[in-house]
């Protein structure tokens, strides 16, 4: 509800609502979240999903009922899903089908090109973040060529990963240009 309350306050931010794997444990009510879906300001179920690589945080089978919450509330509220899918693209595809999920984002994508085909293949999005930028990001960079232009959103995942030159500082929404710059870099196309 922090998440309206602020969207509320300005004409040009919307937001999204949703638990985050990581918090899967924490309280949360259902009814309140699809009633929260129902304000004009909310866009979007998120950031859900699952995080298979810290399973140490928060147990699969947390999250995984964490998840299939959050889909039910896309699916009962019509609002697609903004969706944080780390080492799960099976379990998380799964779901998406078994929930008919239709419109979906993959957000801060770091995941292979072969699970990316299969995110394309299902008819989602998928989003890059700073972590383009790093020197470590070889093979992510194939996946941002492979990706057709109507399919790829870039973002910042603010205050977290942001770009070269700004590594390990807190990330801000202005740094969303030089995601697309990269981007675009990588693509060979302008900017514009």
């Amino acid at each position: 509800s922090k998440n309206v309350a602020i969207a509320e306050k300005y004409d040009n931010i919307a937001c999204s609502v949703g638990i985050h794997p990581l918090h899967a444990k924490e309280p949360y009510n259902v009814d309140e979240l699809l009633s929260l879906c129902t304000n004009e300001k909310v866009v979007a179920v998120g950031e859900v999903g699952l995080e298979y690589h810290y399973v140490d945080l928060m147990p699969k089978t947390e999250q995984l009922r964490c998840l299939q919450d959050m889909l039910s509330v896309a699916q009962k509220s019509g609002l697609p899903c903004i969706l944080h899918a780390r080492e799960c693209c099976d379990d998380i595809l799964s779901l998406l089908k078994e929930y008919s999920i239709k419109h979906a984002v993959f957000h801060c994508y770091t995941d292979t090109l072969e699970n990316a085909k299969r995110i394309l293949d299902a008819g989602f999005f998928i989003s890059f973040s700073g972590i383009i930028t790093f020197k470590n990001a070889g093979a992510l960079s194939e996946v941002v060529r492979y990706v057709p232009d109507d399919r790829l959103l870039v973002e910042t995942d603010c205050p977290d990963l942001a770009p070269v030159p700004y590594r390990g500082k807190v990330n801000e929404p202005a740094y969303v240009s030089i995601v697309a710059e990269h981007v675009a870099t990588l693509r060979n196309v302008s900017l514009k």
